[in-house]
């Protein structure tokens, strides 16, 4: 492949991922050694880089950087690819400890983020912040609905 053909599947790649990691361009992307580098924001809005790269010798150690980063990666694109979990849930990791927070409308929404995160190596504990937005029925609404069945 290449230069240029290399370089224009990088770049594919990265719209990929920046759609499907609901990630934001946050200034002009670089190589990087062969590899395409670039300043995003997360859905958050905290600074992050996505760099999409040649497998090969540079890309053999950099988990080891990624440890460094905490984990959060890792976690993110698992809760990404687990349909379950609303885009609307994010988390932060420090030393194997990660935190959830956000919003679900279901409490299985909920339990599925934990389950995802806790299995993800490098995890050690997990503290579920993520706040449920389906609102809990009254009294009220509970007669009601038992005066309808009848």
């Amino acid at each position: 492949m290449t230069d240029d053909g290399a370089a224009r599947l990088r770049a594919g790649l990265a719209e990929r991922y920046l759609a499907a990691w609901q990630l934001a361009p946050d200034g002009r992307s670089r190589d990087d050694d062969g590899a395409l580098a670039l300043p995003v924001r997360t859905r958050a809005g905290e600074p992050a880089l996505l760099r999409i790269g040649p497998p090969g010798a540079r890309a053999e150690h950099e988990h080891l950087a990624l440890r460094l980063w905490g984990g959060r990666g890792a976690v993110l694109q698992a809760m990404a690819l687990d349909g379950l979990i609303p885009k609307t849930v994010d988390a932060k990791a420090d030393r194997g400890l990660v935190t959830l927070t956000g919003m679900a409308a279901w409490q299985y929404q909920r339990q599925e983020a934990e389950f995802v995160t806790g299995n993800v190596p490098g995890v050690v504990d997990v503290d579920n912040q993520i706040a449920l937005t389906t609102p809990q029925p009254t009294a009220g609404d509970v007669k009601q609905a038992i005066e309808r069945a009848f």
